[in-house]
């Protein structure tokens, strides 16, 4: 990655971005932990997941401080001054349908997304001009028993789970540690 950066551009810059790791088309928090403690950069090259450097904003190119710009005008100078080469990609702005595109995020599973005023001059802290929404997934769980322990662990294996659907209690499976997949009628 640190080669990558390098060639970007001959120019100073700071630039604002995300490294991110990949489950199939989504992004894995789970697997980038695996890269983030290795500070050899060799080995590094050569691990599985590959990471990649979305950078999405501007704040200071060659001697200028960009933070006084709007976003749209910061976005144009990070797309045209920077060299761009795997694994270092540009984080485009959607300007409209911005609803409909975060259906759309939620519904291919993903965490969620960035709403940013493309208007606004730069901020160090969110504002109303930088606004995160969430994909949530949740479900109202009752528990309704558990397992006896299996192999090391001591206490009980796992939580039986029920949700209600029609004011009938249905069993949704169980749950031990880590996320749990629920079959919904």
């Amino acid at each position: 990655m640190a080669e990558s950066t390098a060639s970007l551009s001959p120019k100073d810059f700071i630039a604002d971005g995300e490294i991110v790791a990949f489950d199939g088309k989504l992004t894995s928090f789970s697997k980038l932990q695996k890269r983030m403690q290795v500070m050899d950069p060799e080995k590094a090259r050569h691990l599985k997941p590959k990471v990649y450097l979305y950078l999405f904003d501007m704040v200071y190119y060659d001697g200028y401080d960009l933070t006084n710009l709007s976003l749209t005008e910061r976005k144009k100078i990070l797309k045209e001054k920077l060299s761009w080469n795997n694994p270092v990609r540009y984080t485009s702005h959607i300007r409209e349908s911005g609803k409909e595109y975060y259906a759309q995020a939620c519904k291919k599973g993903w965490e969620g997304i960035i709403a940013k005023n493309g208007r606004s001059t730069y901020k160090h802290t969110r504002s109303r001009d930088w606004l995160k929404f969430k994909c949530t997934n949740g479900q109202e769980l009752v528990i309704g028993g558990f397992t006896e322990p299996q192999r090391a662990r001591i206490g009980f294996g796992a939580l039986l789970v029920g949700f209600y659907h029609d004011d009938k209690l249905l069993y949704a499976g169980k749950a031990g540690a880590g996320p749990m997949p629920i079959s919904m009628p």
